[in-house]
Order: structure tokens, then C-alpha cells, then sequence
């Protein structure tokens, strides 16, 4: 915009000599008119263009924020159904050993047991903590 004006400054001065100052002066009022006008649409547009990133980088935030809430989410599913499927395991395999235990051998399976119900009680603590 400095230089513009001094452009103008030196054709008014350089025109000056050969023309009457009321067609200088139109003229270079004319030209910076149009000169002004041009700043205004490429300011108005370099505006434009900057708002446009903003918004799009935004819109991609926002998908990348849904892609990953997504995984997230499907992560905490599958281990809360391992978790799910851990106690059910130790379910069926407490009422094998408790069916043994009427059939026999006593010390080892109640120790067999408790070991078991133990396991099953810390995962069900350990999946309510979670949810």
C-alpha cells in the first residue's frame, strides 16, 4: 500500500507538468479509487479464505474426535465382554470343582475353591470399577 501511494505521488508529480492539474487530480483520484476498491476485495477475500481453513480444519477435528471416541468405545465393549467371559469361566469351572468335592477329594478342591471364587471377586470388582 506504501509503495502504491508513492506510484501515485509520482504519476501526479510526472503528469503534473504536461496537464492541467484538474485532469491530473481526476485521474489520479480515478486511479486510486480503483486502486483502493482492489484492496478492499483482496483483503475481503484473503478474509474469506482464511475463515474457510478454520471451518474445515475444525470439521476434521471433529470427524478425527468421532473416529476416535468410536474405537474408544469399542475397546472398553470387547474388554468388558473378556472380563464377562473370565467370570463365567470361573463360574463353570467353581460348580465342576464344588461337584467334586461331593463326590471326594475334600482339602484340595475347597482350597481349589476359594482360590476360584477369589479370582471371580476381584473381576467382578474390577468390572464394576470400570463401568
Amino acid at each position: 500500500m506504501k509503495y502504491l501511494l508513492m506510484l501515485l505521488l509520482f504519476v501526479h508529480v510526472a503528469q503534473a507538468a504536461e496537464a492541467p492539474i484538474y485532469q491530473t487530480s481526476l485521474y489520479t483520484g480515478t486511479v486510486f479509487l480503483f486502486l483502493l476498491l482492489a484492496g478492499i476485495i483482496v483483503v475481503l477475500m484473503m478474509k474469506r479464505t482464511k475463515d474457510r481453513q478454520l471451518l474445515q480444519e475444525k470439521e476434521e477435528k471433529i470427524v478425527q474426535l468421532i473416529r476416535q471416541n468410536a474405537e474408544n468405545e469399542q475397546h472398553h465393549m470387547q474388554r468388558e465382554q473378556e472380563m464377562e467371559k473370565e467370570i463365567l469361566t470361573l463360574t463353570h469351572t467353581i460348580e465342576n470343582l464344588e461337584l467334586r468335592l461331593k463326590e471326594g477329594t475334600k482339602n484340595q478342591v475347597v482350597t481349589k475353591i476359594e482360590e476360584l471364587q477369589n479370582k471371580r471377586q476381584a473381576a467382578q470388582n474390577k468390572l464394576t470399577e470400570e463401568a
